[in-house]
């Protein structure tokens, strides 16, 4: 069985966002993916990519553990 390895970073909205690590000249920033809804224009729905800019001080692997406060 495979396990993911995901990571997190703090953004400047003050908001922890979850997925894979991206790092390069242009800066860290965690991709997620989010599903998009069908509609009447596209059948079945689809996923999205988002790359979310976050500080790279506060980026480290997330483990599923929460701490009290989630």
């Amino acid at each position: 069985m495979k396990r993911q390895i995901l990571f997190r970073g703090l953004a400047k909205d003050g908001r922890w966002y979850y997925g894979d690590l991206l790092w390069n000249e242009m800066g860290c920033r965690i991709v997620y993916t989010v599903n998009i809804p069908p509609s009447w224009q596209e059948p079945g729905g689809d996923t999205k990519s988002i790359y979310q800019e976050v500080n790279s001080e506060t980026v480290g692997q997330f483990t599923g553990l929460k701490d009290k406060n989630d």
